[in-house]
């Protein structure tokens, strides 16, 4: 009985001490996979813990035949307090070499792009990440999923 006790109180220390898990997670779809250039996509992530680190991922599905290498984007991440920083990205869809980057089911690849690795809010609220694409073309064909995840970093 004492060593079923000890077991228990063992695997639960250790489950509490895991990161992982997703904090946050949202996503928008577009069915026919089309994105319009100017069209904004905004992520309202409530922050209730100051001081833990997180690692944010943006999350793309797209076409395997998706005509470019890279999808050009500016993320601006506000902090609660106001604060905002802005970032230009430019995840590799495909290697130079024309292979797919991410996990592919049935023509649609999805990948997930690291954005902030062990980042700690110093404010409780409401973060917002905006994404915002820069494609040179009016209408981003192939686009079928943009999302965020958020995930308790990793414990070294």
């Amino acid at each position: 009985m004492k060593r079923i006790i000890i077991f228990s109180i063992l695997i639960a220390l250790l489950a509490g001490c895991s990161g992982g898990g997703n904090i946050y997670e949202q996503y928008v779809e577009f069915p026919d996979g089309k994105w319009e250039r100017f069209e904004k996509l905004d992520f309202d992530i409530p922050i209730e813990k100051t001081g833990r680190e997180y690692d944010i991922y943006l999350v793309l599905e797209y076409d395997v035949n998706f005509p470019d290498e890279k999808l050009p984007l500016h993320i601006i991440m506000e902090m609660p307090g106001g604060e905002e920083r802005i970032k230009e990205y430019h995840p590799r869809l495909r290697s130079h070499k024309g292979i797919i980057y991410g996990e592919i089911n049935e023509n649609r690849a999805t990948q997930e792009v690291l954005l902030r690795r062990k980042y700690a809010f110093r404010e409780a609220g409401t973060a917002t990440i905006d994404i915002e694409c820069f494609y040179p073309k009016y209408t981003i064909d192939g686009i079928y999923k943009v999302g965020i995840i958020m995930r308790r970093s990793e414990k070294d």
